[in-house]
């Protein structure tokens, strides 16, 4: 059916680089309220120094936060790639291939691992989820990072193709 990228990290764990990219996203939300906020509570903000001296640091802080977002995206790197068809998923990393049908699964869970932040963030990489797959028969649970868009089919996204297999598999799936 579809095609998905498994990615990795360079140099930090993946949980943490997803927890430092959520903490930079509600830094920028925060830093765009308070300016939102602060500018039109004074009248002559753009006539005097100190009022462009703190449009200036804002921008600076705005254009430091959008670096960082692209350092972060930049840390994953493409280390395999995984197939759902109708009947089971076939994972690649390297030569190492694996092949699972959905009747071993007892339940997927999708939680979204880092998220776009800018269109100057647009890459592949800049919104993955966290996919956790719990096998029925050892109950062994596998974590892998995904990327959002399907690569044969750049207009699947993950969350429809599993809400698909879940259905059709009576695969539990939770999305949070």
């Amino acid at each position: 059916m579809s095609k998905f990228i498994i990615y990795s990290s360079k140099d930090r764990s993946l949980e943490k680089l997803g927890n430092r990219n959520k903490i930079l996203f509600w830094l920028i939300f925060l830093v765009f309220s308070l300016a939102g906020a602060i500018i039109p509570l004074t009248e002559d903000f753009f006539t005097n120094n100190f009022g462009n001296l703190i449009f200036i640091s804002y921008l600076g802080l705005i254009v430091l936060l959008v670096l960082f977002a692209i350092l972060f995206s930049k840390k994953l790197k493409k280390i395999g790639e995984i197939e759902f068809t109708k009947s089971g998923a076939i994972k690649r990393i390297g030569d190492f291939i694996e092949t699972w049908n959905y009747d071993s699964v007892k339940k997927i869970s999708v939680t979204k691992h880092m998220k776009e932040i800018f269109s100057l963030t647009n890459h592949e990489r800049s919104k993955t989820y966290l996919l956790s797959t719990e096998f029925s028969n050892d109950n062994k649970i596998e974590r892998i990072v995904l990327g959002s868009q399907s690569v044969d089919k750049p207009e699947a996204s993950l969350q429809d193709i599993l809400k698909l297999l879940s259905k059709v598999n009576k695969i539990e799936l939770y999305v949070k």
